[in-house]
């Protein structure tokens, strides 16, 4: 076992579990939105922090500053796309 973490000196068995438990969400996450108009809205969401990592990898100014100023905008935008699905999930919990 020790050979197996030579590579990685810093890997515990916390990070695993931290790993396991972030993977665990992300796929519950796209299981949920799988076939809904939300999936495209991810796809968008994604592009957007995309161009806002390659502005500040490029200092892009002018581009950096409109993803930044998108960027607050697509919180709201996901929360009304989103609506349905949180009805969905959430709804038959509190009845």
């Amino acid at each position: 076992m020790t050979q197996f973490l030579a590579p990685w000196p810093h890997l515990s068995v916390i990070s695993v579990i931290d790993i396991l438990l972030v993977a665990i969400i992300i796929y519950e996450f796209l299981a949920l939105i799988k076939g809904t108009r939300a999936s495209l809205m991810v796809v968008g969401v994604a592009g957007l922090g995309l161009a806002f990592y390659l502005s500040r990898l490029g200092n892009l100014a002018a581009l950096n500053w409109l993803v930044s100023t998108l960027l607050p905008y697509t919180v709201f935008a996901l929360i009304v796309v989103f609506a349905a699905e949180i009805r969905r999930f959430g709804g038959g919990r509190l009845r």
